[in-house]
């Protein structure tokens, strides 16, 4: 594999970067920052990753902290930097500060589903709750990326009442702003892109990545594990170049999809009051 692969470039942190983050709280969520400082400018552009839980958040991130730190060669190691982030339930940012000052922010967010799949009402008010603070500091969003497993030909209601939220968010001529990071993936067209595109999220813009060179319990680095890391490093470039080319989205307060429902149900409120009366 060549060390000087294309999609490196100035998305590269600086040389002499420590692969130690500086840990700062904004708003009450915790960021680690790997490179440059944040601050004055700077070009900045912010994902925030959405799932259901297990899909595979915690591998996009680490695929993302290895192609900043330039890591081109599995078998020489890994970086793991979601094992040092066990609280699953809140908001964590990773920014990545590279030597052309510009920073790329990602949200591991949490699941709001419940034990069912569905989604949780508590956990879905704290989340909002956060993206407002977030929009109060001056966060801006540039993209949701949907995080989903490969091998669904069709969505779980885990995950399809996720995306309903997702695309919940965003108003309809804004969905092109949802990138499906897609994990697990192999090879082969993923079966779940037909599940997305009924939902009106694009198929060229998905990102594939397999995290078999991250797993620890692996002990042998294969040609074809190889492959799965270049390519999914080839796809993180892939969705920064899309990413840059978005500008930030107006995310509610309140999810567009509750805004119509209560639209809805007041007025039928207001007769059945009417009648009773």
């Amino acid at each position: 594999m060549d060390n000087n692969m294309k999609y490196f470039g100035s998305c590269k942190l600086k040389e002499n970067s420590s692969p130690e983050p500086k840990r700062l709280n904004i708003c009450g969520i915790d960021r680690d920052i790997y490179g440059f400082e944040v601050g004055g400018g700077t070009k900045e552009y912010t994902v925030l990753l959405v799932g259901a839980t297990k899909c595979g958040k915690s591998t996009i991130i680490d695929f993302l902290a290895n192609f900043f730190m330039g890591v081109c060669e599995p078998k020489n190691g890994v970086i793991n930097v979601t094992i040092h982030n066990p609280v699953k339930e809140n908001f964590y940012i990773y920014s990545f500060c590279t030597a052309d000052n510009t920073v790329f922010n990602f949200i591991d967010s949490p699941s709001i589903n419940n034990d069912s799949g569905f989604i949780d009402k508590k956990r879905k008010q704290t989340y909002m709750k956060h993206i407002k603070e977030m929009k109060q500091n001056g966060i801006r969003i540039n993209a949701l990326g949907f995080v989903i497993q490969n091998h669904f030909v069709r969505l779980a209601p885990a995950e399809e009442s996720m995306l309903k939220f997702v695309t919940g968010l965003l108003k309809e001529e804004d969905i092109g702003h949802i990138i499906p990071f897609i994990t697990y993936s192999d090879a082969n067209i993923p079966p779940v892109l037909d599940a997305l595109r009924t939902f009106g999220i694009a198929a060229d813009n998905c990102l594939l990545f397999n995290n078999v060179c991250l797993n620890s319990s692996i002990k042998k680095i294969t040609d074809l594990s190889e492959m799965y890391w270049e390519n999914g490093l080839e796809d993180i470039q892939k969705g920064l170049d899309i990413v840059m080319n978005l500008q930030p989205v107006e995310l509610p307060d309140i999810p567009h999809e509750d805004v119509q429902a209560t639209k809805y149900i007041e007025p039928i409120l207001e007769n059945t009051n009417e009648n009773i009366g």
